[in-house]
């Protein structure tokens, strides 16, 4: 082990000694240390109890298990928890669970060996347990596959892989249903990179459109779009280089990360646009857009929209194998049958159109959690697509902007000549809903579309042209070629000039860590970390005597309380510390819980029943939380939630139930503000009154403290 990979691994442990859960990706750089994260954070999650193998390691770290030495090791942890365990498990049982890595000669240096070595016994128990570990799902072929395609690592880099071109092959990413995903570095820069593989299955039937496709793909040029560095073939079997991306998908996103505000869904919808704008100029149709091909890219300035896997795309008015190519000689859909539009489900030529059909798909779920037709069996998802009519946004939400919920409903026109004409038109309708709400109310926004101007008299025209002719001798402006969207012949006029965005202020997320309290009977207790209520499993309610950590994320620096309201009617300020409760709070973007002492916690010690933790956050200084509270008697909430595993989030007005099964939004747009049956709204109206600025913020995050039994 390297001193730089082992400085890594002993500052990692210290993080993981903290209760908290670094990104195993995120901290192994170099990629090498990969195993070595994983050997420490697999140890001390089974020392706390948890139940995981290597097996789940394998699952989600692939390139692990290829390494033959470091999967061994990997196992090696495990088996060793297992045996301080239960005495009686012997080799024979991770032989059993693990017979591909059995059947190398890294085996042979396990810790059983060495372990039975010093037992004196000489040979193995064959005696397997009634109940083995997880049987790792990585498919014993893929190295197989791996290895007719690449090259043998560099000598320099021996635990590499492979390599391909002039790439070298450092792990793997994922794999799909028609390839495989690699992370790489190039040769001569050190760039990192992902390579997409095709399967050799998959090969014999799509290699040519896939290298045809891939090489349109890589003429797109913008920031909205992945870049594809290089296309290429080995041993038959197409591949395509692209950006490694830091980041999650959109579909990620969604299912677990905290909900999307509405400035943040009219960026994601015009970066799409952006992104499919620059395609169909290039006559390219995406054919598949949908959240899991959208990626939010991490940068300095924040998250910004990626547009993945054109691996569908066609030129427009190229025709394919029966006709378009929708349904293929194996009788699968191309593309997802929700995100389809009527005609791509019709089998009918496309057009750019049918991308923002797609578009239409992916804000209507952005907005409502759902998707318009349903996520049931194909035929019935085709049946709906073609037969029914989403209800509009703005009757579901009546928060929703009417201009957005308008061009929503415009994008899921059936008859794709009643749909917005093209991308272009669609980034600037988004553009002036993005402006519109980034200004107070009552202010007066002068914004004309160039699709909204009359039309005026051509005897005009003359004066106009040598009016321009004149500016431009004089270098006041210069003529700028007009752009033509490629399927519709409309000319886009330029873009609008937009002053530079300031983001409202609101509440990103409440993060609100549990650790189990492990000795309730001692006045130190020893405690271990559950997760993040409300988002990670078994953590939907905690327990007398647990822990908890708190940090708050606001979209910009503000003047803020972050309060807990506690089971048995009292309530604390716990941001700024509470030692601060004279004292006006100071400017911050990410008030926590505690700030100062890493290693301090705060107690659920107060009774049982609901516990808030409550957020207002103002751009106007606050007085310090004691005179704010002086004149101002502090509600009690005494309300229990009657269903176990529920967690309460309100903004100041909706109410959101999370569940293990999801967020349910249930009572958005449909004349009711936060279920006052459950008094969370009670945090959130009298935190409003800590300060007289009505457009302050505020938010909160409810879960039940139970008894222990």
């Amino acid at each position: 082990m390297t001193p730089e990979i082992d400085a890594l691994c002993d500052r990692f442990e210290v993080a993981l000694e903290r209760g908290e859960r670094p990104s195993l990706r995120d901290c192994a750089s170099p990629a090498a240390a990969l195993p070595e994260l994983a050997m420490l954070e697999l140890h001390h999650r089974l020392a706390a109890g948890e139940a995981i193998t290597a097996g789940d390691y394998f699952e989600q770290y692939p390139e692990i298990f290829f390494d033959r030495e470091a999967a061994v090791r990997l196992v090696g942890v495990e088996y060793r928890d297992a045996v301080r365990r239960d005495p009686s498990l012997t080799e024979a049982h991770f032989r059993e669970c693990y017979p591909e890595l059995a059947k190398g000669q890294e085996w042979s240096n396990g810790p059983w060996v060495s372990d039975t070595a010093v037992a004196g016994t000489g040979t193995l128990i064959q005696q397997l347990p009634p109940k083995p570990p997880t049987v790792p799902t990585v498919k014993v072929d893929l190295p197989d596959f791996l290895a007719i395609i690449l090259q043998p690592a560099f000598t320099q880099h021996p635990s590499d892989l492979g390599r391909l071109g002039d790439y070298r092959i450092l792990g793997v990413l994922g794999r799909g249903g028609m390839g495989v995903v690699l992370r790489a570095a190039n040769v001569h820069s050190g760039h990192p990179a992902a390579i997409k593989v095709m399967l050799p299955e998959e090969a014999k039937h799509g290699r040519e459109r896939f290298l045809r496709e891939a090489r349109a793909a890589q003429k797109i040029d913008h920031p909205r779009v992945v870049p594809i560095y290089h296309v290429g073939e080995a041993n038959g079997v197409p591949y395509l280089v692209m950006k490694l991306l830091e980041g999650q998908s959109l579909g990620d996103r969604l299912e677990h990360g905290p909900p999307l505000e509405m400035p943040e869904i009219i960026q994601i919808g015009r970066e799409i646009a952006e992104g499919l704008d620059a395609a169909h100029k290039l006559k390219l149709v995406h054919r598949d857009l949908k959240p899991d091909n959208i990626w939010l890219e991490t940068g300095p300035d924040g998250e910004h929209v990626r547009i993945l896997d054109f691996g569908l795309a066609r030129p427009i008015g190229e025709a394919g194998v029966e006709g378009v190519d929708q349904i293929t000689t194996r009788n699968l859909v191309v593309g997802t049958p929700a995100y389809m539009s009527p005609e791509q489900a019709e089998a009918k030529d496309v057009d750019a159109r049918t991308d923002l059909w797609s578009l239409g798909v992916v804000l209507y779920r952005l907005v409502t959690k759902t998707l318009p037709f349903g996520d049931v069996p194909v035929m019935k998802v085709l049946s709906a697509i073609a037969n029914h009519t989403p209800k509009p946004l703005h009757e579901l939400n009546p928060d929703v902007p009417l201009r957005l919920s308008n061009l929503v409903a415009k994008l899921l026109e059936k008859n794709r000549e009643h749909r917005s004409a093209s991308t272009g038109e669609v980034i600037h309708e988004l553009k002036k809903i993005e402006l519109s709400s980034l200004v107070p109310d009552g202010t007066t926004i002068t914004y004309v579309s160039p699709y909204d101007k009359p039309k005026r008299s051509r005897r005009w025209w003359p004066i106009a042209l040598a009016a321009a002719i004149v500016a431009t001798a004089f270098g006041m402006f210069t003529l700028m070629p007009s752009r033509e969207v490629a399927n519709t012949g409309i000319v886009n006029p330029p873009l609008p000039v937009v002053p530079p965005a300031v983001e409202a202020l609101r509440v990103k997320f409440i993060s609100v860590k549990q650790f189990a309290n492990l000795t309730p009977e001692k006045d130190v207790p020893k405690v271990e970390l559950r997760g993040t209520i409300g988002i990670d499993k078994n953590c939907f309610e905690t327990t007398v005597g647990d822990r908890i950590r708190v940090e708050v994320e606001l979209t910009r620096p503000a003047y803020c309380y972050v309060v807990a309201f506690n089971p048995n009617g009292t309530s604390e300020l716990i941001s700024p510390e509470q030692s601060d409760a004279n004292v006006p709070p100071l400017l911050t973007d990410r008030p926590r819980y505690p700030s100062k002492v890493l290693d301090d916690y705060y107690g659920l010690t107060d009774g049982d029943g609901l516990c808030v933790i409550g957020v207002v956050a103002s751009f106007c200084p606050l007085p310090s939380y004691t005179q704010a509270i002086a004149s101002k008697p502090v509600p009690k909430l005494t309300a229990n939630l009657s269903s176990a595993n529920m967690v309460l989030w309100a903004d100041g007005k909706w109410l959101d139930k999370l569940t293990p099964a999801g967020r349910d939004r249930a009572t958005r747009g449909q004349g009711a503000s936060a279920d006052k049956t459950n008094d969370i709204s009670q945090a959130t109206d009298w935190l409003q009154t800590l300060t007289d600025d009505k457009a302050a913020i505020t938010a909160a995050i409810g879960f039940m403290v139970r008894t222990r039994k």
